[in-house]
This record gives C-alpha cells, sequence and structure tokens, in this order.
C-alpha cells in the first residue's frame, strides 16, 4: 500500500559484515532521441561538437563521435540506470562514416557496482556505410540485472584521419530504443547491519536490491519488484459481472437490475451487495441483513455496514404509516432515535439503531439502502 510503512527481511549471508540495500522507482525506459546531452555523460575531445545537427535520423540532432588521434577514447555513457527483463534488447541507428580499419566503434554494458565494461556489439572502420542502419543487441546477460549502457570509439594506434571533424568522418549515433528493459530512478541507499528493514513507498512500481558486504567489498544483490498501489474498491457493477460469470448469466443481467430479485428471497440485487448475500441463492445464511433485537425500554434493530463498499448507503428510517420514512434527527422521525457503532472487525461496522418505546405504541423500522 502506498504511503503505508512496510516491512522486509533477507536471509543473512555468512561473513557479511553490513548490507548495502538500494531502492529505486521503476519506469519504461525511455527512448533516448540523441537531441542534446541533458541525459547522457561525455569524455571526447573538444575539438569537435558531439551533437550534429546536419546529420540526423530523425528529429533534430544525432550524437557524434571522432577519433581525434590522441589514443584517448572517446565516449557517450547514458546517465539512466538500467534494469533488463527476461529479454533485454537495445536497439539504435548506426552511421560509419569515414573511418580506418584501425578504429573501433563499440556499445559496450557494465553491470552495477562492477568497473568491468563489456562489448555487446562491435563495428570496424574502414567501411563507410551509405546511410544510417538500424542495429539490433539482445542483452541476455544483463536479465534480471542492473546495468550502465556507453558507446565507444576506440583507437588503440595505427592509422586515422588526423584533424577531421566534418560530417563525413566518425560514428553518428541516433534513435536508441529499448525493449524488456526498466529505467530506475530516485535511488536511495541506505547501510543495514541487520536482516530487515522498513520503508514507506510512494505509489507505483519499485525495485528493491541487498547486497552483502564482505571484506569490504560489494557482492552481488539480491533484488525483489514490486507496485504500491491503493486496492481497488469494491463496486455493484464489478459484483455483479463476477455473478454473472460464476453463473453463465448474460452480462447485464444483475448489474443493470439493481432493484431485481432474481432468487425470490425477497431481497432486491442491491439489497443483496450490501449485506454480502448472493442475488442466485435464496436459502443462504444472510448474518449481516438487519435484525430485531427489541429491549424493554427501546425499540431496536442491528445491521452490519461493510465500509468499503463506498457506492452503496445504509440508513435505518422509521414510520408509524410505512409510508413516511425518517432517518435519525430528521423532523418526524421517533424521539431519541439514534444510529450508534457497537464494534468494528475489518471492513465491518456492527451497528445499532434505537429509539425509547415512550416514542409511540407501533413503529416500523427498517434500513433503507440507495446509491448515492
Amino acid at each position: 500500500s502506498p504511503g503505508t510503512a512496510q516491512s522486509f527481511a533477507f536471509t543473512a549471508v555468512c561473513g557479511a559484515t553490513g548490507y548495502k540495500w538500494n531502492r529505486w522507482t521503476v519506469a519504461a525506459a525511455a527512448a533516448e532521441n540523441c537531441e542534446n546531452l541533458t541525459d547522457v555523460t561525455t569524455a571526447t575531445a573538444a575539438t569537435y561538437a558531439v551533437v550534429s545537427t546536419s546529420v540526423k535520423q530523425q528529429g533534430a540532432a544525432s550524437f557524434h563521435l571522432i577519433n581525434p588521434g590522441n589514443y584517448i577514447d572517446q565516449t557517450i555513457e547514458l546517465n539512466t540506470l538500467f534494469n533488463g527483463g527476461t529479454s533485454p534488447q537495445l536497439t539504435f541507428q548506426s552511421w560509419l562514416r569515414t573511418s580506418t580499419a584501425d578504429e573501433y566503434h563499440r556499445v559496450q554494458v557494465k553491470v552495477q557496482g562492477s568497473t568491468v565494461w563489456q562489448d555487446v556489439d562491435v563495428q570496424q572502420g574502414g567501411s563507410p556505410q551509405p546511410t544510417f542502419a538500424a542495429r539490433q543487441i539482445p542483452l541476455p546477460t544483463m536479465a534480471g540485472k542492473q546495468f550502465r549502457v556507453r558507446f565507444v570509439l576506440e583507437f588503440d594506434g595505427g592509422s586515422f584521419y588526423g584533424g577531421t571533424v566534418g560530417d563525413f568522418y566518425g560514428w553518428f549515433i541516433d534513435s536508441l530504443t529499448f525493449s524488456g528493459i526498466t529505467a530506475l530512478g530516485n535511488n536511495v541507499s541506505q547501510t543495514l547491519t541487520a536482516t530487515s528493514a522498513s520503508f514507506t513507498p510512494a505509489a507505483g512500481n519499485h525495485l528493491l536490491a541487498v547486497a552483502p558486504i564482505i571484506s569490504g567489498i560489494e557482492f552481488p544483490a539480491a533484488t525483489q519488484a514490486f507496485t504500491a498501489s491503493a486496492p481497488t474498491l469494491p463496486s455493484f457493477a464489478t459484483w455483479a459481472s463476477g455473478i454473472e460469470n460464476a453463473n453463465s448469466l448474460p452480462a447485464g443481467t444483475i448489474a443493470n437490475n439493481p432493484n431485481a430479485d432474481p432468487d425470490g428471497d425477497g431481497r432486491v440485487n442491491l439489497v443483496e451487495y450490501a449485506f454480502g448475500t448472493a442475488p442466485t441463492q435464496g436459502s443462504e445464511s444472510a448474518t449481516r441483513l438487519p435484525a430485531l433485537q427489541p429491549s424493554a425500554s427501546h425499540f431496536v434493530i442491528h445491521y452490519v455496514r461493510d465500509t468499503a463498499l463506498t457506492d452503496v448507503v445504509l440508513l435505518p428510517v422509521a414510520s408509524s404509516d410505512m409510508a413516511l420514512w425518517k432517518s435519525p434527527g430528521e423532523t418526524g422521525a421517533p424521539v431519541d432515535f439514534t444510529d450508534t457503532l457497537l464494534s468494528t472487525a475489518g471492513t465491518l461496522e456492527t451497528r445499532e439503531a434505537k429509539f425509547p418505546r415512550s416514542s409511540g405504541a407501533e413503529w416500523f423500522v427498517r434500513v433503507r439502502v440507495t446509491k448515492p
């Protein structure tokens, strides 16, 4: 439940002196359209613009990496921390223009917490492409893991086109999309000494990760995904639909007829819903229905109200002629007519409506069920 303190626990790991606890909100990984550097971190030479507005596959710009010949990798790293699903995949538009066979154009991933980048796609230079081409990169080793993504233009020595920074050289990258991958945000990180903790989530999807710390080293984490959402409140329509399906009734048989009594037990469908009985079973027990329990001094009726049913109103009313019905406090109601809560069990309230016998010799009492 969102806004409510939640507790969790995990099994101790032998030798662990503590645990690194991370939690994130989870959302679908958004496309990177390479229009600006807002969501990336670059490590490039200052001799060229990483964002090109003259060459692009879509939108207004693309990313551009050029080898300046200084033997330093040119990199663009996405700032987002990703989480792999069952079949994670990265797709992007790539255009290798003029380059040499000594230049390598790499897509790499790194598991969160690791220092090792892994190649998942490598294009060797030397053969210019005529235009942008889509590259689909499955990431099976990232399934169930948190990871980073970067693009690298690597030059380890050999030949290159020195000082050339125009549009006819280098690597253009555009239109990155993700499937089977979510984005992690709003990180909260804590160190735990015990094997349990609590927190209060906001509404939405979340991921917890707990990693043991052994000899000062953070080891791979175990994760748990969950959703915090308010429970769906019951309604007459959903209740009726469930009964129709369970009894092979045409849709709307119950839902469209709140005042019908298909089982002939004297309780219409809306009353059956309000008091937890079935409109298709006339001989069932009905413990929540109003029951007269008069005393020597009062006329008394007990009934049970389910507070989870927010689409019905239950109200005790009394009448001396069965024509005009009055609720507690209403003009014309019996003197000292009250409606009192006796006890609560979950969402069920047991209530007592009563008024003194001195209010008159003859009264009729009932609980009215209406939709607000």
